[in-house]
């Protein structure tokens, strides 16, 4: 994408997660997870402010040119060279430490998520619903004896709801006959997604899956960790609200030793 495109991009995914409340959530269920929700906008504002700092410079450059001797209307091509020679230091500073600071990565994973919260993504949409044909072919070529499990990690987990919320569509009663297939999210991302409150494919996804008889959910997280939103039960906080049918949320274990243990251990 175009600099224009990532910015305008950058800017719509963030706004439209603050006017729905997402940063509000993500602060309320786990502060961390708050703060890393609002860390790629601190660093594109800073970003920003960096890049508009020679705005300031513009009298200063005028003072030289009088001084000088020069017409005023040198001042400008001046400054606008020199602004742009800032420009891109700036910029290629920021590509520099990409690998310490995430800025650009951070961004387009917004812009895509976004997209996808919407349902404007069709070349995701189009790779979702295939891999939903994958789930499908599995479960009917695997032995009535075998078991199945699904396992999504971080925003591949509500990717693989959405994909078997697909295959739901075609085959309700999936894994029925079978004694149920094991569905597993690990330390997922639904928080990022569906934070947006979009009413679009993922929060009606969560709904048929959570309310699927043949699937068994279970979440598990790490509750320390900042990056996933373990704490957000997805049926309760973006699924209930779009399916009459009672739903069961996935059962939350804590990845983390000490806790799976327990205290006499």
């Amino acid at each position: 994408r175009s600099w224009p495109n990532r910015m305008l991009g950058a800017f719509a995914s963030f706004a439209d997660f603050a006017r729905s409340g997402g940063y509000i959530d993500s602060f309320r269920r786990h502060w961390p997870n708050g703060i890393f929700h609002v860390y790629p906008v601190l660093l594109l504002l800073i970003y920003l402010v960096l890049l508009c700092a020679p705005a300031v410079m513009l009298e200063p450059v005028r003072g030289v040119v009088n001084s000088a001797g020069l017409p005023e209307l040198v001042a400008w091509p001046v400054w606008l060279a020199g602004w742009g020679i800032w420009a891109i230091t700036v910029h290629g500073l920021s590509r520099l430490v990409e690998q310490s600071t995430y800025l650009w990565y951070l961004v387009n994973d917004w812009h895509a998520i976004r997209r996808l919260a919407f349902d404007r993504d069709e070349e995701m949409t189009g790779r979702i619903a295939h891999f939903a044909g994958e789930i499908l072919r599995v479960e009917r070529e695997a032995g009535m004896d075998e078991d199945i499990l699904l396992c999504g990690h971080s925003s591949g987990a509500f990717v693989l709801v959405m994909a078997l919320a697909k295959a739901l569509e075609k085959e309700p009663d999936l894994g029925v006959a079978r004694g149920g297939i094991a569905l597993a999210t690990l330390g997922s991302a639904f928080g990022y997604i569906g934070g947006y409150h979009a009413g679009g494919a993922f929060e009606r996804a969560i709904a048929r899956v959570g309310a699927a008889p043949g699937i068994d959910w279970s979440d598990i997280y790490v509750p320390q960790d900042a990056l996933c939103c373990g704490r957000a039960n997805p049926v309760v906080d973006y699924g209930r609200r779009w399916s009459t049918t009672p739903m069961l949320a996935p059962r939350s274990y804590s990845g983390r030793a000490p806790d799976a243990l327990g205290r006499d251990r």
